[in-house]
């Protein structure tokens, strides 16, 4: 996710996916627009990305959440992320 999450700050608007986060918790949702008001889209990408690692089903929301609001190129990022992941595992 690290390496995707440049394109994840620059292309996602956090505000716009909230109603599509269902594992995050109110105070969650509060503190990411909260972030995004006062210091903008980016930093609140950032933090909305923290809080979602700490979450059950965090990245599964995240990505249903990323088409919903329209950022296929940035699912297609992250798919291809796990993909080079995948190959560069040993397997048993």
């Amino acid at each position: 996710m690290d390496r995707v999450l440049p394109d994840i700050v620059e292309d996602v608007i956090p505000g716009d996916m909230m109603p599509y986060l269902p594992c995050l918790t109110d105070d969650d949702k509060e503190q990411i627009l909260c972030e995004e008001e006062n210091r903008g889209s980016r930093r609140a990408a950032y933090l909305l990305v923290d809080r979602l690692k700490r979450r059950r089903n965090g990245m599964f929301d995240f990505i249903r959440a990323l088409s919903k609001t329209g950022c296929h190129h940035v699912v297609a990022r992250i798919d291809e992320e796990i993909q080079k992941q995948n190959y560069r595992q040993p397997q048993p």
